[in-house]
């Protein structure tokens, strides 16, 4: 089954924010935030409260094929990365950082989501911040799209 970049961006954001949602309350003892690169947001970033923030990006689309019909069909990748910020406030917070960050990694690896299908997931500490401790969670994704040929 083939999809356009958007409906594989909404599948891919869909499954981690379920994630998240899923998993937050347990995790931090509270309902925590996920933002999204490519979605506006009004309000600023919570200095006080765990938060996540989600993007995506194509590394690679290449054309897997020309049908007779005119249709072509191309094999995308790309890589999509989560950040778990979790305040500083007590000797837990990396371990909520890391937690949270290791139940998306399950939640990803080795799946198939509608057409999308992840790989290489893994999930890390990130150290250099002050403020917050930091889970960076990093999965390559692909799914097959087609659409009809421009020459006419």
């Amino acid at each position: 089954m083939s999809m356009t970049f958007s409906e594989a961006r909404d599948a891919i954001y869909g499954n981690i924010n379920s994630t998240w949602l899923a998993n937050a309350v347990f995790v931090f003892g509270e309902a925590a935030e996920l933002r999204f690169a490519d979605v506006e947001v009004g309000t600023p970033i919570p200095q006080d409260a765990p938060w996540g923030y989600c993007q995506m990006s194509v590394t690679m689309t290449r054309q897997a094929g020309l049908r007779n019909d005119q249709m072509r069909r191309y094999r995308t990748r790309g890589v999509v990365v989560v950040d778990v910020h979790v305040p500083r406030h007590s000797s837990e917070s990396s371990h909520k950082a890391l937690l949270m960050g290791d139940r998306l990694r399950r939640a990803l690896e080795g799946t198939r989501d509608g057409s999308v299908w992840y790989r290489n997931v893994t999930s890390t500490p990130v150290v250099n911040n002050q403020v917050f401790a930091v889970a960076r969670v990093r999965a390559d994704f692909e799914y097959t799209e087609e659409g009809e040929s421009d020459a006419q």
